[in-house]
Order: structure tokens, then sequence, then C-alpha cells
């Protein structure tokens, strides 16, 4: 559909900003002007949207995971690709506390954002990078959340309080002990003091 670019548009910082992108999109001309964008370079830009916006995709996932799925802050940390089984609804955590891979299913709210995510990475690739590319370590859930609490004006939050929210929130609504430990992966019947903080 035609695009009107008016004059106030077409500052120096517009045009250096626009050669970055078209730099990091590795298309192969430089245009002095956006009219002069061929249909090549437009979808070479487009395709630019997930890796520009996914440090905020990140922290949203990151979140869901600690919100719904109780899962430790390593846990989200080091997450790959293959180890979601949409077809089966099923995470394979393999870097977890008992140091024993363990199977944990997808809330179901979670399903359409991780299908939509892992569309756009490839096979055995992180879930959770920072800018460098390089895998989250536990830090980095820490700083997201951080992040994500200033943002919305939580100043205290992190990763542990959302396990033990999760928890808190299981036995309010009356589920037995048992199983609120089994949900968080206690490998024995932990009592309520244990579960509440999250441990």
């Amino acid at each position: 559909f035609p695009v009107t670019i008016t004059r106030p548009y077409q500052t120096e910082k517009f045009r250096i900003n626009l050669k970055r992108l078209l730099k990091n999109a590795q298309a192969p001309v430089i245009p002095s002007n956006p009219r002069k964008l061929s249909p090549t370079q437009i979808e070479k830009l487009l395709g630019l949207k997930f890796s520009l916006q996914r440090p905020i995709f990140q922290v949203s996932l990151a979140v869901g995971m600690l919100g719904y799925l109780a899962l430790r802050p390593n846990e989200v940390a080091k997450l790959k690709k293959e180890d979601v089984i949409l077809s089966e609804e099923t995470i394979i955590l393999r870097d977890t506390k008992s140091r024993e891979d363990q199977a944990i299913i997808i809330y179901p709210d979670l399903m359409e954002p991780l299908r939509n995510y892992l569309k756009h990475i490839g096979p055995n690739e992180p879930l959770f990078v920072r800018e460098s590319n390089v895998q989250w370590e536990r830090k980095d859930v820490y700083r997201a959340i951080k992040n994500f609490g200033t943002y919305y004006g939580f100043s205290q939050i992190n990763p542990r309080k959302f396990r033990s929210t999760v928890a808190n929130y299981m036995i309010n609504a009356g589920m037995p002990i048992k199983y609120v430990s089994k949900y968080l992966r206690h490998k024995d019947i932990a009592p309520p003091a244990a579960i509440v903080t999250g441990k």
C-alpha cells in the first residue's frame, strides 16, 4: 500500500538508523530514502522484528514460566527449544535441583505464546539469550524479573517470590500439601513452611 513520507522524517538520525537496520538485515543496497527500499529490503527489515523485540518477549515468557509453572531461576535460564515438546504439552527440565531430568505439564495459557515464540528460533537454540546471543544464566533471570518489577512498580519482586506465591495460592485454594509439594517438584513432601518460602 502507498506510504507518504514527509520531509520532517528525513533527519540524519533517521538515515543512520535506517542504514543500521539494513546492515543488520544484510540487505545489499543502502538507499538514501525509504521510498527507494526494494520489496526484498522491506521483507528483510520485517524479518528483524523478532530479534529486535526478543528481549521483551523473553521477559514475558520467563515471568509466565515462573508464575504458572513455579520453575526455579536456573531451570528457566537453561531451557532450550528441544526441551519444549508442544505436541505433548510438556517441558523437560534438564538442570534441576535433584540433578535428574523432570517432565512438567505446560500450563494452558502458555501454549500459544510458546508456540509463537518457538517459530522464530532454531533447533536446539536456547529459549533465553543475552544481546550477545549467549544463553542466560541464573543472574539473567533475576535481572529480567527486577526490570519487570521496576516497570510495573514492584520493587521487591524476584524469581523466588514467584515460586512461593504459586505455593501460597494453591494452599489457600485448599489443595493438600502433598499435591502442592509435588507440583513444586520436591523430592519429599515438604512442610508448609518450606513450601511457602519457595524452597
